[in-house]
């Protein structure tokens, strides 16, 4: 469970523990500075996004989630982008928010990373965009401030019995 500071506590006294914690970063609605190319779009197409997730899904969540994926894939304002080493997922939440979720990245594939927000940017850019990250991993928060989002709240995730297995470093956003 993903939950906020006051949610926290009445988690905690439910015997939950905390796992790790991310912010919630948003952009605003503005146009993107930077070079969009055709070349570059083509790169990330999400020509390859369910094979590209389900290589990653077991690394970074340790099991395999496909079953989750066509039900994702099948909303109308989804926007799937992938290169070989990560894929990402976006989706509207109403008519000027959009979520990032999930998206999941080989460790050291900065560049790929860069590539995908990039694109979501240049695609959504004109709504707010949502995502919850790992507050942990450097490399993840440094991109996100490189691209203008704004750190909002901390949320934590919270777990029950069995911590989660999850490889924190290939989380770009929940």
């Amino acid at each position: 469970v993903l939950a906020n500071e006051h949610e926290k506590e009445l988690f905690l006294h439910s015997n939950f523990e905390e796992y790790t914690s991310f912010y919630q970063v948003i952009h605003q609605e503005s146009g993107v500075t930077f070079n969009f190319s055709q070349a570059t779009a083509k790169s990330i197409s999400g020509e390859n996004y369910l094979s590209i997730a389900n290589q990653l899904d077991k690394k970074a969540f340790g099991e395999h989630r496909s079953h989750y994926m066509p039900d994702i894939m099948q909303r109308s304002s989804s926007l799937p982008l992938c290169t070989p080493n990560g894929y990402l997922h976006s989706y509207a939440l109403g008519e000027r928010f959009i979520k990032i979720a999930p998206w999941i990245m080989k460790p050291s594939a900065y560049n790929d990373a860069e590539k995908l927000l990039r694109g979501v940017l240049y695609h959504r850019g004109l709504k707010k965009i949502i995502a919850f990250i790992p507050t942990a991993i450097k490399e993840v928060t440094n991109l996100y401030e490189a691209y203008k989002f704004e750190f909002q709240k901390t949320y934590h995730l919270m777990y029950l019995k069995e911590p989660p297995a999850l490889n924190l470093e290939m989380i770009y956003a929940l």
